[in-house]
C-alpha cells in the first residue's frame, strides 16, 4: 500500500514526465501550434481525475502543489495546440481550476485565491 505522500509524489512525477514527453528538440517548433498525442491528452485528463480522487483523502495543502504545477503547465499548453485538441486541453483546466478553487476557498479558507483558481486566473504573488 501507498501512503500519501508517495501518492503525491508519483502524481508529481507523471505531470513532470508527461510535460517532458511534450517538450520538443526542436525550438521553432515552440512557437508554431501542433497538436499533441491523444495519450498526451488523456494522462492530463487521468491526473485531473486523480486529483479529485484524491480531494476527499489528502489534506488541502499537499494537494494544492501538484494542482497549481497542473495549470501552470497546461496553461502554457493550451496556447500551443488548436482545434479539438485545444478544446480537450481547455476542458481539462476547467476541471483542475475548479478543484483549485475549491481547494483554496474552502479548505485552505483562501477566498481571494479561491475566486481567482476558480475562474482560471492565476493568482498574483
Amino acid at each position: 500500500m501507498v501512503d500519501r505522500r508517495t501518492m503525491l509524489r508519483l502524481l508529481g512525477a507523471g505531470s513532470a514526465a508527461a510535460s517532458l514527453e511534450l517538450l520538443g528538440s526542436d525550438a521553432a517548433a515552440a512557437f508554431e501550434p501542433f497538436d499533441f498525442e491523444p495519450t498526451t491528452v488523456n494522462v492530463l485528463e487521468s491526473l485531473a481525475l486523480r486529483y479529485q480522487a484524491l480531494y476527499h483523502s489528502t489534506p488541502p495543502t499537499e494537494l494544492m502543489v501538484p494542482v497549481s504545477a497542473h495549470l501552470e503547465l497546461v496553461d502554457d499548453l493550451a496556447k500551443q495546440c488548436s482545434g479539438a485538441t485545444q478544446q480537450r486541453v481547455l476542458r481539462n483546466h476547467s476541471q483542475v481550476a475548479l478543484l483549485a478553487g475549491r481547494l483554496a476557498f474552502f479548505d485552505l479558507r483562501d477566498s481571494l485565491t479561491g475566486v481567482t483558481r476558480s475562474r482560471g486566473v492565476r493568482a498574483q504573488t
